[in-house]
Order: C-alpha cells, then structure tokens, then sequence
C-alpha cells in the first residue's frame, strides 16, 4: 500500500457556545457551507471560516482525545476506550477497531463502564408474524 499524500479540504466543522443565555454560538468549519447549506451570521451566531485546511485533533477535558495519525487513520480516547478509525479517500468508515481500558489506557476513575452492542435485524416479509 503506497503513502497518502495527507490532503486539505475534507469536511469538517466545530460548534461551540459562550455560557449564558444569550451566548454567542460559533460554528468554525472549513467550508462556507457545510452540508449544503449557509446559516447567516446573527447577534448570536457567527460562522468561521478556515478555508484550506484539515482537522487534525480535539481534546475536551480529561475524557475526550481525537487525533488524526495518517490521512487516512485516526485515533480517538473515550475515557479509556480506544478507538481507531480507517477512513477510505472520502471519509467513510472503512475499518474501526474498538478496545476498552487496561489494553492501550487505564480505566478512569470511578466510572462505569458499559458495551451494548446490538446486531442489525433482518427485515421482515410484508406479511409476517412478529
């Protein structure tokens, strides 16, 4: 497998609030329009626009850690959860891998930890009996 060359201009945006109730929220985004469509600048609502560029890591707190490793493969700590992401040119999931604490992190403190994984249902005939 050769090399990706890592690349500007996937989609990416960024939401957040300043505290209060009339609180400025500021969506910083990479593209004037994201998902087709434009929300005009308000008092409260101010559209950022960093053209040319890729995301490249979150961190919220002590919880919440997302970086980009390859241009195509990212990695993402959840309070001790790993999770890695292959991402095929157009950044659909391609491969996710998902390992839960003591394998690449400790547990966090006090937290509880809970896996619910639940298998697609197969559809049914028109007709049929539940």
């Amino acid at each position: 497998m050769s090399p990706r060359l890592r690349r500007a201009g996937s989609p990416w945006r960024l939401l957040v609030h300043e505290p209060g109730p009339d609180g400025t929220s500021h969506h910083v985004t990479n593209r004037p329009t994201y998902g087709g469509s434009a929300l005009p600048d308000t008092d409260r609502r101010q559209t950022h626009v960093l053209e040319a560029t890729e995301f490249d890591e979150l961190a919220v707190g002590r919880w919440l850690h997302v970086e980009q490793m390859e241009a195509d493969r990212w990695w993402m700590n959840i309070g001790g959860v790993t999770v890695w992401i292959e991402a095929d040119r157009d950044g659909r999931p391609r491969n996710i891998a998902i390992t839960g604490p003591a394998v690449h992190d400790t547990a966090a403190p006090e937290c509880t930890y809970e896996l619910n994984w639940n298998q697609p249902v197969p559809p049914q005939p028109p007709n049929a009996e539940a």
